[in-house]
């Protein structure tokens, strides 16, 4: 079982009504972005944390695999993930946590090592960071 951390900011109540976790596969440039890719990490059966607007908003678990897919006209090429989210029921501020956040930081991780989160889509949680 794989853990992951999302931040999602405007598309997260979107996303959460639909069940599913979605990205494009190349940023605006056309460039690999190492958050997007991370997307085809995600199997069946992984856990998801959900942060928007500074909040841990839910958790998700996979119900697919990452897939690809394309926009209506065939243009856009994405990955989805189809989740089932678990909305928390308090809303976990980010910077209340700043210091484990600090002294829990990894490479690679969500948060850089002041505890201000990375800004890629989807980073790979390490189990005691969960």
């Amino acid at each position: 079982m794989g853990l992951f951390y999302v931040f999602q900011g405007d598309t997260y109540q979107q996303q959460r009504e639909n069940n599913l976790l979605a990205s494009p596969q190349k940023d605006k440039n056309g460039d690999n972005e190492p958050g997007y890719s991370t997307m085809a990490l995600v199997k069946k059966g992984d856990i998801i944390f959900h942060c928007a607007k500074q909040l841990i908003r839910a958790i998700s678990i996979a119900k697919t695999d990452c897939y690809s897919f394309t926009d209506n006209i065939g243009n856009y090429l994405g990955y989805k993930v189809d989740t089932e989210y678990y909305e928390l029921i308090d809303h976990l501020l980010v910077s209340n946590y700043r210091q484990w956040l600090i002294d829990n930081h990894y490479k690679n991780g969500p948060y850089d090592k002041k505890g201000k989160g990375n800004q890629k889509y989807l980073s790979v949680l390490k189990d005691n960071f969960a």
